[in-house]
Protein backbone atom coordinates (compact mmCIF):
# COMPACT_ATOMS: atom_id res chain seq x y z
CA UNK A 1 0.00 0.00 0.00
CA UNK A 2 3.06 2.56 0.78
CA UNK A 3 4.56 1.70 -2.68
CA UNK A 4 1.76 1.25 -4.77
CA UNK A 5 -1.30 2.59 -3.14
CA UNK A 6 -2.73 5.39 -4.85
CA UNK A 7 -3.73 7.54 -1.84
CA UNK A 8 0.03 7.26 -1.25
CA UNK A 9 1.57 7.66 -4.38
CA UNK A 10 -0.69 10.57 -6.09
CA UNK A 11 -0.37 12.86 -2.61
CA UNK A 12 3.44 13.52 -1.56
CA UNK A 13 2.09 15.32 1.82
CA UNK A 14 0.46 11.78 2.07
CA UNK A 15 3.17 9.60 1.18
CA UNK A 16 5.59 11.33 3.87
CA UNK A 17 2.89 11.45 6.91
CA UNK A 18 2.90 7.21 6.24
CA UNK A 19 5.68 6.97 5.71
CA UNK A 20 6.17 8.73 8.96
CA UNK A 21 3.95 7.17 11.02
CA UNK A 22 5.29 3.99 9.48
CA UNK A 23 8.74 4.43 10.69
CA UNK A 24 7.84 5.57 13.96
CA UNK A 25 5.49 2.68 14.62
CA UNK A 26 8.37 0.03 13.24
CA UNK A 27 11.06 1.92 15.58
CA UNK A 28 8.70 1.81 18.36
CA UNK A 29 8.58 -1.79 18.62
CA UNK A 30 12.35 -2.04 17.78
CA UNK A 31 12.88 -0.06 20.84
CA UNK A 32 10.55 -0.65 23.67
CA UNK A 33 9.55 -4.13 22.56
CA UNK A 34 12.97 -5.57 21.49
CA UNK A 35 16.27 -3.42 22.84
CA UNK A 36 15.16 -2.09 25.60
CA UNK A 37 13.87 -5.65 27.23
CA UNK A 38 17.51 -7.29 25.65
CA UNK A 39 19.03 -3.95 27.81
CA UNK A 40 17.49 -4.56 30.59
CA UNK A 41 17.62 -8.14 30.65
CA UNK A 42 21.40 -8.36 30.02
CA UNK A 43 21.88 -5.30 32.68
CA UNK A 44 20.43 -7.37 35.43
CA UNK A 45 21.57 -11.08 34.73
CA UNK A 46 17.65 -12.19 36.02
CA UNK A 47 18.29 -16.47 35.96
CA UNK A 48 15.77 -18.94 37.89
CA UNK A 49 16.79 -20.28 41.27
CA UNK A 50 14.23 -22.09 41.93
CA UNK A 51 10.98 -23.53 40.89
CA UNK A 52 8.60 -25.22 43.22
CA UNK A 53 5.00 -26.84 43.02
CA UNK A 54 1.89 -24.07 44.18
CA UNK A 55 -0.95 -26.57 45.73
CA UNK A 56 -2.08 -29.24 43.23
CA UNK A 57 -1.94 -27.31 39.62
CA UNK A 58 0.44 -24.34 40.20
CA UNK A 59 3.76 -23.49 39.94
CA UNK A 60 6.04 -21.23 41.64
CA UNK A 61 9.27 -19.94 39.88
CA UNK A 62 11.99 -17.74 41.98
CA UNK A 63 14.74 -15.65 40.24
CA UNK A 64 17.39 -13.32 41.32
CA UNK A 65 19.50 -10.94 39.22
CA UNK A 66 21.25 -7.38 39.44
CA UNK A 67 20.25 -4.43 41.18
CA UNK A 68 16.38 -5.28 40.52
CA UNK A 69 15.58 -2.71 42.79
CA UNK A 70 16.46 -0.04 39.53
CA UNK A 71 13.16 -2.00 37.53
CA UNK A 72 10.90 0.23 40.17
CA UNK A 73 8.99 -3.07 40.53
CA UNK A 74 5.78 -2.68 42.53
CA UNK A 75 3.50 -5.23 44.29
CA UNK A 76 0.33 -6.10 41.72
CA UNK A 77 2.20 -5.45 38.62
CA UNK A 78 2.98 -7.63 36.45
CA UNK A 79 5.91 -8.48 33.84
CA UNK A 80 5.74 -10.16 30.24
CA UNK A 81 8.46 -12.94 31.01
CA UNK A 82 10.65 -14.72 28.19
CA UNK A 83 12.88 -17.74 29.64
CA UNK A 84 15.33 -19.14 27.47
CA UNK A 85 14.86 -22.41 27.86
CA UNK A 86 15.22 -23.77 24.20
CA UNK A 87 13.14 -23.30 21.26
CA UNK A 88 9.66 -21.44 21.62
CA UNK A 89 11.47 -19.42 24.29
CA UNK A 90 10.45 -16.23 22.33
CA UNK A 91 6.71 -16.67 23.41
CA UNK A 92 6.51 -13.98 26.18
CA UNK A 93 3.76 -15.11 28.86
CA UNK A 94 2.47 -12.16 31.54
CA UNK A 95 2.74 -13.28 34.89
CA UNK A 96 2.47 -11.25 37.65
CA UNK A 97 4.46 -10.78 41.02
CA UNK A 98 3.45 -13.24 43.49
CA UNK A 99 5.75 -11.58 46.21
CA UNK A 100 6.32 -8.01 47.05
CA UNK A 101 9.60 -6.80 45.58
CA UNK A 102 12.23 -6.62 47.61
CA UNK A 103 15.31 -5.56 45.50
CA UNK A 104 16.62 -8.82 45.70
CA UNK A 105 14.22 -11.79 43.75
CA UNK A 106 11.54 -11.34 41.67
CA UNK A 107 8.52 -14.30 42.29
CA UNK A 108 5.79 -15.10 39.80
CA UNK A 109 3.08 -17.98 40.60
CA UNK A 110 1.28 -19.29 37.90
CA UNK A 111 -1.93 -21.98 37.51
CA UNK A 112 -0.92 -25.21 35.19
CA UNK A 113 -3.36 -24.25 32.41
CA UNK A 114 -1.82 -24.18 29.03
CA UNK A 115 1.47 -24.79 27.38
CA UNK A 116 2.91 -21.26 28.51
CA UNK A 117 2.38 -22.53 32.40
CA UNK A 118 3.01 -26.13 31.74
CA UNK A 119 6.94 -25.20 30.72
CA UNK A 120 7.64 -22.96 33.65
CA UNK A 121 7.60 -26.33 35.56
CA UNK A 122 10.77 -27.50 33.42
CA UNK A 123 12.77 -24.50 34.32
CA UNK A 124 16.68 -25.27 35.31
CA UNK A 125 18.21 -23.50 37.94
CA UNK A 126 20.31 -20.56 35.73
CA UNK A 127 18.52 -20.37 33.02
CA UNK A 128 18.00 -16.82 32.00
CA UNK A 129 15.13 -14.92 31.72
CA UNK A 130 14.14 -11.87 29.69
CA UNK A 131 11.45 -9.16 30.99
CA UNK A 132 9.53 -6.83 29.54
CA UNK A 133 7.98 -4.31 32.30
CA UNK A 134 6.52 -3.70 34.58
CA UNK A 135 3.27 -3.39 33.57
CA UNK A 136 0.02 -2.46 34.93
CA UNK A 137 -1.82 0.17 38.04
CA UNK A 138 -2.80 -2.59 40.24
CA UNK A 139 -0.84 -1.02 43.18
CA UNK A 140 -0.80 0.52 46.34
CA UNK A 141 -0.90 4.07 44.85
CA UNK A 142 -4.61 3.67 44.17
CA UNK A 143 -5.84 3.65 47.62
CA UNK A 144 -7.67 6.25 48.98
CA UNK A 145 -9.46 4.24 52.18
CA UNK A 146 -7.89 2.38 55.65
CA UNK A 147 -9.61 -1.13 54.61
CA UNK A 148 -8.67 -3.62 52.17
CA UNK A 149 -10.85 -5.92 51.02
CA UNK A 150 -9.00 -8.57 48.11
CA UNK A 151 -11.62 -10.91 45.98
CA UNK A 152 -9.66 -13.51 44.19
CA UNK A 153 -9.86 -16.29 41.95
CA UNK A 154 -7.68 -19.10 40.85
CA UNK A 155 -4.26 -17.52 39.88
CA UNK A 156 -5.08 -14.33 40.71
CA UNK A 157 -4.49 -14.67 44.45
CA UNK A 158 -1.26 -14.25 43.50
CA UNK A 159 -0.70 -10.10 43.02
CA UNK A 160 -2.88 -9.65 46.29
CA UNK A 161 -0.58 -11.21 48.36
CA UNK A 162 2.02 -9.28 47.16
CA UNK A 163 0.11 -6.52 47.57
CA UNK A 164 -1.03 -7.52 51.08
CA UNK A 165 2.78 -8.19 52.28
CA UNK A 166 3.80 -4.79 51.14
CA UNK A 167 0.91 -2.77 51.79
CA UNK A 168 0.28 -0.89 55.64
CA UNK A 169 -3.11 -1.67 57.42
CA UNK A 170 -3.83 -2.51 60.65
CA UNK A 171 -4.59 -5.94 62.12
CA UNK A 172 -8.00 -6.84 60.78
CA UNK A 173 -8.14 -4.12 58.66
CA UNK A 174 -7.90 -6.45 55.63
CA UNK A 175 -9.69 -9.53 54.13
CA UNK A 176 -8.83 -11.78 51.31
CA UNK A 177 -11.65 -13.61 49.75
CA UNK A 178 -10.53 -16.84 47.52
CA UNK A 179 -12.62 -18.46 45.05
CA UNK A 180 -11.32 -21.79 43.81
CA UNK A 181 -13.26 -25.27 42.34
CA UNK A 182 -11.56 -26.72 45.37
CA UNK A 183 -9.31 -27.01 48.73
CA UNK A 184 -6.64 -28.80 46.86
CA UNK A 185 -6.90 -26.10 44.02
CA UNK A 186 -5.79 -23.39 46.63
CA UNK A 187 -2.57 -21.19 45.69
CA UNK A 188 0.23 -19.33 47.71
CA UNK A 189 -1.18 -21.13 50.84
CA UNK A 190 1.75 -20.55 53.19
CA UNK A 191 2.27 -16.81 52.13
CA UNK A 192 -1.82 -16.30 52.89
CA UNK A 193 -1.88 -18.39 56.74
CA UNK A 194 1.54 -15.98 57.26
CA UNK A 195 -0.31 -12.95 56.33
CA UNK A 196 -2.72 -13.97 58.67
CA UNK A 197 -0.70 -15.09 61.48
CA UNK A 198 1.86 -12.45 61.46
CA UNK A 199 -0.46 -9.23 59.85
CA UNK A 200 -3.90 -10.34 61.04
CA UNK A 201 -5.31 -10.68 57.66
CA UNK A 202 -8.84 -12.57 57.46
CA UNK A 203 -9.03 -15.24 54.97
CA UNK A 204 -12.39 -16.52 53.61
CA UNK A 205 -12.55 -19.68 51.32
CA UNK A 206 -15.16 -19.44 48.64
CA UNK A 207 -14.62 -22.73 47.18
CA UNK A 208 -16.98 -25.24 45.28
CA UNK A 209 -18.76 -25.52 42.13
CA UNK A 210 -20.79 -23.00 41.05
CA UNK A 211 -23.68 -25.41 40.26
CA UNK A 212 -26.39 -23.57 37.79
CA UNK A 213 -25.41 -20.27 38.76
CA UNK A 214 -23.16 -17.91 36.58
CA UNK A 215 -22.40 -15.65 39.53
CA UNK A 216 -18.85 -15.24 41.21
CA UNK A 217 -19.86 -17.21 44.51
CA UNK A 218 -20.04 -21.23 44.78
CA UNK A 219 -23.89 -23.25 44.96
CA UNK A 220 -22.64 -23.64 48.87
CA UNK A 221 -24.02 -19.72 48.59
CA UNK A 222 -26.81 -19.76 46.12
CA UNK A 223 -29.12 -18.53 49.22
CA UNK A 224 -27.10 -15.04 48.83
CA UNK A 225 -27.34 -12.22 46.36
CA UNK A 226 -23.50 -11.13 45.75
CA UNK A 227 -23.89 -7.42 47.03
CA UNK A 228 -25.35 -9.10 50.00
CA UNK A 229 -22.67 -11.36 50.41
CA UNK A 230 -20.38 -9.01 50.10
CA UNK A 231 -22.15 -6.76 52.59
CA UNK A 232 -21.66 -9.53 54.98
CA UNK A 233 -17.92 -9.85 54.42
CA UNK A 234 -17.43 -6.15 54.86
CA UNK A 235 -20.08 -4.52 57.16
CA UNK A 236 -18.42 -1.31 56.58
CA UNK A 237 -18.12 -1.37 53.39
CA UNK A 238 -17.44 2.58 52.86
CA UNK A 239 -13.83 2.49 54.46
CA UNK A 240 -12.54 -0.32 52.29
CA UNK A 241 -10.60 -0.36 48.97
CA UNK A 242 -11.30 -3.37 46.69
CA UNK A 243 -8.97 -5.08 44.72
CA UNK A 244 -10.43 -7.61 42.44
CA UNK A 245 -8.08 -10.30 40.51
CA UNK A 246 -9.13 -13.05 38.14
CA UNK A 247 -10.32 -14.55 35.25
CA UNK A 248 -12.08 -11.62 33.07
CA UNK A 249 -15.80 -13.08 33.68
CA UNK A 250 -15.32 -13.53 36.97
CA UNK A 251 -14.20 -10.57 37.89
CA UNK A 252 -17.00 -8.54 35.80
CA UNK A 253 -19.55 -10.31 37.83
CA UNK A 254 -17.49 -9.34 40.70
CA UNK A 255 -17.66 -5.63 39.92
CA UNK A 256 -20.79 -5.54 38.89
CA UNK A 257 -22.00 -6.69 42.52
CA UNK A 258 -19.76 -4.31 44.53
CA UNK A 259 -21.44 -1.43 42.41
CA UNK A 260 -24.88 -2.84 43.60
CA UNK A 261 -23.45 -3.00 47.02
CA UNK A 262 -22.36 0.69 46.51
CA UNK A 263 -18.69 0.50 45.99
CA UNK A 264 -17.83 3.48 43.79
CA UNK A 265 -15.48 3.03 40.78
CA UNK A 266 -12.84 4.62 42.52
CA UNK A 267 -12.59 2.33 45.13
CA UNK A 268 -12.70 -0.50 42.81
CA UNK A 269 -9.13 -1.68 41.22
CA UNK A 270 -8.39 -4.27 38.77
CA UNK A 271 -5.77 -5.48 36.29
CA UNK A 272 -6.20 -6.91 32.92
CA UNK A 273 -3.22 -8.72 31.30
CA UNK A 274 -2.03 -6.46 28.15
CA UNK A 275 0.41 -4.40 26.52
Amino acid sequence: MLWTGADFTANPGATVYWWTLWALARASVLVFRIGVPMWRSDRHDIRVVDVTPDGRRGVVVRMRGRGLARLRAEAGQYFVWRFLDGPGWTAGHPFSLAAAPDGSELVIAARLAGDGSQRLTQLRPGTRVLVEGPYGHMTGQQRTARKLLMLAAGAGVAPLVALLESEPYAPGDAVLVTRDRNDMDRMRTTEIDNLAVSRGVRHLSLNGSRGESASWFPATHAAWTGSDLIRHIAPDLDAYDVFVCGPAGWMSAVRDDLRRAGVRDDRIHSEAFSV
